[in-house]
């Protein structure tokens, strides 16, 4: 069977996914969808979606083409849905519209790799963890997007070298997986990507209201956790030690550590407790009611200054202690 003809059957399969938009706009589909089964990694990630347990009780994944945005390339949502941003190829030679699918392609196994991630459910385990490490859970999750679509990118530049010759591509001195890893965390792979991950972990927590308490048991699960999702997800020779985490948080007060994202800010204690919540727009406020007054002289000092609109609101955050449960241990096992 040809490729061309696995392609159609792959999308024509309306319980894996499901093509939404104009005629042309599921052609583009299928030919996407043509250029990663061509490929080791596009046809894995394929599989792996088409084959989920979890896929028959909440698919299929809906495909559609989003016109007229420069806010994304792409974008996968907890749903199953995936949305392209379509780039007009009016008055565009073949070559052209060629190098288009192929830049498309790629934003499509990115945000594939989302896709598998929710279908694995992984994303409900990073928010189960403390605040910080639910940040750097979601930051894991876009750096193993960002290692298939290394991946993939290495495999159509062997695949078209000249088409691919004047594209601006990564660094071919990442092409070790572990290196594309310790480059994303370390921003040299889009530092504004690692700021609104961090943005959407901290705007979580303030629609949730509840937290998890950091101790000792949590952060060995979560340590437990990223190594074992290193080894078997992502299968590259690394562990938590590795993660140049602290690049994340600004740590010049040794009694609070600063998360800031693009517009973004949490505050936490030294016990890793969440004090102070900012979400960009023009509001910023305590979790915890009756904060000390260290606590709150630090935040009126040298936290709101910066927000000048900002108030001082109060609000209670639900916290709860970390539990390593039977439903824990299962997502351990599998990561």
């Amino acid at each position: 069977m040809s490729q061309l003809q696995q392609a159609f059957d792959v999308v024509r399969d309306k319980n894996s996914f499901r093509l939404k938009g104009t005629v042309q706009d599921r052609t583009q589909f299928q030919q996407l969808f043509t250029l990663l089964l061509k490929t080791s990694i596009g046809r894995k990630i394929l599989s792996e979606i088409t084959f989920s347990p979890d896929l028959k009780k909440r698919g299929p994944v809906e495909m559609s083409f989003v016109h007229n945005s420069d806010e994304f390339l792409g974008m996968a949502f907890p749903d199953l849905r995936v949305e392209l941003v379509q780039i007009r190829q009016a008055g565009m030679t073949k070559k052209q519209i060629n190098k288009v699918l192929l830049q498309q392609s790629m934003t499509l196994v990115h945000e594939l790799t989302h896709v598998l991630q929710y279908l694995k459910r992984i994303d409900e385990k990073g928010y189960s963890f403390s605040p910080v490490n639910q940040v750097f859970a979601n930051l894991l999750d876009e750096a193993e997007a960002t290692l298939n679509e290394r991946a993939y990118e290495i495999e159509v530049t062997k695949l078209y070298p000249t088409l691919t010759a004047h594209m601006s591509l990564w660094r071919w001195s990442l092409r070790r997986r572990k290196d594309v890893i310790k480059a994303f965390f370390n921003g040299r792979i889009g530092w504004s990507v690692i700021g609104s991950i961090v943005d959407s972990s901290i705007q979580y927590i303030i629609n949730n209201a509840h937290t998890v308490l950091p101790n000792r048991k949590e952060k060995q699960a979560f340590i437990d956790w990223v190594n074992r999702r290193f080894t078997s997800e992502m299968q590259v020779v690394l562990s938590y030690q590795d993660l140049p985490v602290q690049k994340i948080l600004d740590l010049k007060n040794p009694d609070y550590t600063k998360v800031k994202g693009n517009k973004n800010v949490m505050i936490l204690d030294k016990k890793g407790r969440v004090v102070c919540l900012y979400d960009g727009d023009e509001r910023a406020f305590t979790v915890v009611e009756g904060v000390p007054q260290k606590t709150a002289q630090y935040l009126q000092r040298d936290v709101f200054p910066l927000f000048p609109h900002s108030a001082f609101i109060h609000r209670r955050l639900r916290e709860k202690n970390f539990r390593v449960c039977k439903d824990t241990l299962m997502h351990l096992r599998r990561s």
